[in-house]
C-alpha cells in the first residue's frame, strides 16, 4: 500500500494544507459556513480520487489499483480529520473539526460519541474515494498519458 500512498503524496500534503487552513480560520473567527466552502477537506478528496484515478490508467495501473489510490486519498484525509477533531476536543478548542455541524450534531456531543461519529466517516469516506477513483479510471482514456 506504500506505493499508492507515496504516488498521492502531492494530495497528501494538500490535505494536511488544507488541515491547517481550516484550523487558522476557525482561530480568526470566520464562521464555519465561510471557512467550509473555503477548504473543504471532504471535497478536495474527492476531486483528487477522481483526478488520480484517471491519471493512473495512462501510467499503467489497473481498475482495483486506482481504486486503491482512492482509498489512500480518502483514508490520509478522513485520519486527519479524526486526528484534528480528537486533539480538539482533548485541548478544549473550537475548531472546525469539533463543530456541531461537522459532526451532523445540534450541539456538544461527548468525545466518545464524536470518536463513532469519525470512524464511522473514516469507513464511508475511504469507501467514497474509492469509488470516485474508480470512476475516474473509466474515464482515464480521455486523460493525456504518459510517453
Amino acid at each position: 500500500m506504500s506505493t499508492y500512498f507515496r504516488f498521492v503524496r502531492f494530495a497528501i500534503i494538500w490535505l494536511v494544507a488544507f488541515m491547517v487552513g481550516r484550523l487558522v480560520l476557525g482561530a480568526m473567527g470566520v464562521p464555519y459556513a465561510n471557512g467550509t466552502m473555503i477548504f473543504s477537506m471532504v471535497v478536495f478528496s474527492s476531486v483528487a480520487s477522481l483526478i488520480y484515478g484517471g491519471f493512473s490508467r495512462g501510467y499503467g495501473y489497473k481498475w482495483h489499483e486506482g481504486l486503491r489510490l482512492g482509498s489512500a486519498i480518502g483514508l490520509s484525509g478522513q485520519i486527519l480529520i479524526c486526528l484534528a477533531t480528537v486533539t480538539s476536543y482533548l485541548l478544549g478548542a473550537e475548531t472546525y473539526f469539533n463543530h456541531p455541524t461537522a459532526l451532523n450534531v445540534e450541539g456538544a456531543i461527548p468525545l466518545g460519541q464524536v470518536v463513532g461519529i469519525r470512524a464511522f466517516g473514516l469507513v464511508t469516506n475511504t469507501g467514497t474515494n474509492s469509488i470516485i477513483a474508480l470512476i475516474g479510471w473509466s474515464m482515464g482514456n480521455l486523460m493525456p498519458t504518459r510517453s
